[in-house]
């Protein structure tokens, strides 16, 4: 989570790092290092080579059996169930208005490639019932950089009003349907700086009651919880796809799961403070 701090908000150190879920990902980061329980290399990972404190993340474009794989950091599951990339789903609250995204990188691209990093500010249009654009950052990275330096990208804002969302991701390659496999791309001490107040709230891992029943599933799931402040149900596939979405919350929930495949799935109840609670689904 994104700490407060006037005038700069603190977007992350990636000094904490977890492995429950079979990998290792910066804590409550997304990335598709989901695979690597699939036997695909991991295209995140934890370096010593950091600019500040003990870790940084490293991303690194590579080739594997599904195909080749931007390392990614995101804030959110990317992509939806049909494939397409849905930016939607990896926004998170954020109500601020700053100046600048600073952070410090190095690169290391492969010929006619580069990184590259977009934070976009959205709020939802009630009346045309889909997110304006609010403001941007973004930059690729062309060039190799072998010592950390400091990029400050300077929000560019299209419309007046304050945000209700936020998303950020980094990527290796620029083209991340079509990778250049090795292309490298470091990112530590984000921080957004300057402008109106807000709480960039990276997904915090909360404890909201609910059961999940029965486990392992074969036809149905049925998704059961007394707690009032839940307001959505997602489920995702182990690459961080979203197959199930829901935001008319029942107490009890029953899902229709003929259709899907064998595997282990993420059910998440995500609370109105944008906390999330996630429990493993194993379908067979």
């Amino acid at each position: 989570m994104i700490a407060q701090t006037n005038p700069v908000f603190v977007l992350e150190n990636f000094e904490t790092w977890d492995s429950s879920q079979g990998y290792l990902n910066p804590a409550n980061w997304y990335s598709l290092n989901t695979l690597t329980m699939f036997g695909m290399p991991p295209t995140l990972e934890r370096t010593t080579d950091a600019h500040g404190g003990n870790f940084a993340v490293l991303l690194e474009s590579k080739s594997s059996s599904f195909g080749d794989l931007s390392g990614v950091l995101t804030t959110g599951p990317l992509i939806t169930p049909s494939g397409d990339a849905d930016f939607n789903k990896i926004k998170v609250p954020f109500t601020g208005k700053p100046e600048k995204l600073k952070f410090y990188y190095k690169a290391d691209p492969e010929p006619g490639d580069s990184g590259a990093v977009l934070f976009l500010l959205t709020r939802w249009n009630t009346a045309l019932q889909k997110p304006d654009t609010i403001g941007m950052a973004s930059a690729a990275f062309k060039d190799s950089v072998s010592t950390y330096q400091l990029a400050e990208l300077a929000l560019e804002y299209y419309l007046p009003m304050n945000p209700d969302s936020a998303f950020f991701i980094a990527s290796s390659s620029f083209d991340g349907y079509n990778p250049t496999v090795g292309s490298r791309f470091w990112i530590d001490d984000m921080s957004l700086v300057g402008g109106t107040s807000g709480i960039f709230n990276v997904t915090q891992v909360i404890e909201r009651a609910f059961e999940i029943f029965p486990n392992p599933a074969t036809t149905h799931l049925t998704l059961e919880t007394q707690e009032k402040d839940i307001i959505a149900w997602e489920i995702s596939d182990i690459t961080g796809r979203l197959v199930w979405y829901q935001d008319e919350i029942n107490q009890k929930e029953v899902v229709d799961i003929s259709n899907w495949k064998n595997g282990i799935y993420l059910v998440k109840a995500i609370d109105k403070s944008a906390g999330v609670t996630v429990k493993k689904l194993i379908l067979n």
